[in-house]
């Protein structure tokens, strides 16, 4: 059924045979403040959809850790639990 619905959203394109998630991305570049424990850093949201947040930061994060996300402009902090991470 989300296949169908984002057919209707993208007439004429298809989409990529590739795509496992199950919610739309969209691309960003939008800098914040992260909050993990005591710990303060900049950070750089890549992506969001319903379901996460990609962000670009310097340092790896622990999985599960328990973040806060801030960005004052676009409404208050957002809490979350890192699934994974990656260097890059």
């Amino acid at each position: 059924m989300f296949r169908e619905l984002l057919n209707l959203l993208t007439p004429g394109t298809a989409l990529p045979t590739d795509e496992r998630r199950d919610t739309v991305r969209l691309h960003c570049s939008i800098a914040a403040t992260l909050k993990d424990g005591k710990t303060t850093r900049e950070i750089r949201v890549i992506n969001a959809s319903l379901t996460g947040l990609a962000i670009e930061l310097e340092s790896k994060l622990r999985k599960k850790a328990v973040v806060t996300i801030h960005r004052e402009q676009f409404g208050g902090a957002v809490e979350g639990t890192v699934i994974w991470c990656r260097a890059l």
